[in-house]
């Protein structure tokens, strides 16, 4: 309304003038007031599209930052959950190495006293076995010897003969001798224990209508040779089975524990960057939502201002 009073005065500037002017200082004063106006319009427009770019920009800026912080979260997400698997496996790992270090421990810790045992035993029957066969050498020797031409009853009465006869009492404790052998074994020791009397016709006679005691003592120095000579084949064999089975059972603790060390590290390294990936989780999610906040700060303040601006242009309009 105000713009059209000033353009109805200015319009009649001519006749004004023609007729003296009387109002002439009135109408250098309404044109300095459009001068005015529009200058103020200028400036309030360049001031308002300096705002307007401010909000382009914050809001340009911040979508960005949003976008970036949301995609740090997912990644930041998936670290954490690939974390956690790998501590889970690593986990499992560790109970079961530790579990089978165990077993194979316990299992070598058995294996070794089963070999003392049985190393024991070779040992105590091996010096029973050698002292065995010395005593039917010894007794083949010196038998041989006394019986030429005597009779055993005579020979008995020798005191070295006698020793030799009362040593073989051993030879029937160490070893497993058959009925008809330990019989005339049993008489010949009867003999040596009864000295000066003659003995069963069995200790000096033919053994099964053959053998004669010497026949006896060399078939049982035979198979105490043979029995000696199996244990220690045996002993061989068993300490050979144990040294591979050791073997086995070190080489398999050795390589669990170095698996067992590595999955440790492996878990502790991973713990590490579940914890490092937590803490950044939770540090871009305030961020996020910093960012947000902001921006919907700045949307607000740009809408009132735009609607201030709008206002104003219309306002301006009419004047």
């Amino acid at each position: 309304m105000r713009g059209v009073q000033i353009a109805v005065v200015l319009a009649g500037a001519s006749s004004v003038q023609v007729q003296g002017n009387p109002i002439a200082k009135v109408i250098e004063l309404l044109q300095g007031l459009k001068g005015k106006v529009v200058k103020e319009g200028e400036t309030e427009q360049a001031t308002y599209e300096e705002f307007a770019k401010w909000c382009r920009d914050i809001s340009k800026e911040k979508q960005r930052e949003v976008s970036d912080a949301q995609t740090e979260l997912e990644e930041l997400s998936a670290t954490i959950e690939k974390a956690s698997s790998a501590i889970e496996t690593h986990t499992s790992s560790i109970g079961e190495l530790s579990e089978g270090i165990s077993k194979d421990e316990a299992d070598l810790k058995a294996a070794e006293k089963v070999r003392k045992a049985e190393h024991e035993e070779f040992t105590k029957t091996d010096v029973e076995l050698a002292e065995v066969v010395s005593s039917l050498e010894r007794a083949i020797d010196v038998l041989g010897r006394s019986l030429k031409g005597s009779l055993l009853q005579t020979a008995a009465k020798n005191p070295e003969v006698r020793k030799v006869i009362l040593g073989l009492n051993a030879v029937m404790s160490a070893m497993s001798v058959d009925q008809a052998d330990k019989k005339q074994l049993s008489a010949l020791v009867q003999a040596g224990e009864d000295a000066g009397q003659a003995p069963e016709a069995a200790a000096y006679e033919t053994h099964e209508g053959s053998n004669t005691i010497m026949d006896v003592l060399n078939d049982l120095l035979e198979k105490a040779e043979t029995q000696r000579s199996g244990g220690q084949k045996a002993e061989r064999e068993a300490a050979h089975n144990f040294a591979l089975l050791k073997q086995s059972l070190t080489d398999s603790i050795a390589t669990q524990n170095k698996e067992l060390k590595r999955a440790k590290k492996g878990k502790s390294a991973n713990e590490e960057v579940k914890a490092t990936a937590t803490g950044d989780l939770e540090n871009t999610r305030k961020e996020l939502a910093e960012d947000q906040k902001t921006l919907s700060d700045a949307h607000a303040s740009c809408e009132e201002k735009a609607d201030e601006w709008n206002a104003s242009m219309q306002s301006r309009a009419h004047e």
